[in-house]
């Protein structure tokens, strides 16, 4: 699998990088995988904000000094194919979620 990058730069070979964006003199790093799973990587690398420290825990926040405000990468989104469906992953997690908690609450003494 190959991909594309700004600045003609290319990628050969499924794996995690490390993505350098410069600005003058001061540069910024972003994880990012390349084909197959991309689990354990954030999309986006934002500064010193509290709400996207909590939403982007996954790497260190860019520093408010910094001229680089964000870098976020745009992953094609996760469908999962269920009896021909294709649906986003988050709603057959919320859908299994249900059915596994009705089906598990007499087991488990809860009394709705």
């Amino acid at each position: 699998m190959s991909g594309k990058l700004p600045g003609g730069c290319a990628v050969v070979a499924p794996g995690r990088f490390d993505l350098v964006v410069t600005a003058g003199n001061e540069s910024v790093t972003k994880e990012m995988a390349v084909g197959g799973r991309q689990d354990g990587v954030s999309a986006l690398r934002t500064g010193e904000h509290w709400l996207a420290n909590l939403l982007y825990p996954a790497e260190a926040p860019i520093p408010k000094d910094s001229a680089i405000e964000s870098i976020e990468i745009l992953y094609p989104e996760l469908d999962i194919s269920i009896f021909g469906w294709g649906m986003n992953w988050l709603i057959l997690f919320f859908v299994l979620s249900m059915v596994f908690g009705f089906a598990l609450k007499g087991t488990l003494g809860v009394h709705i």
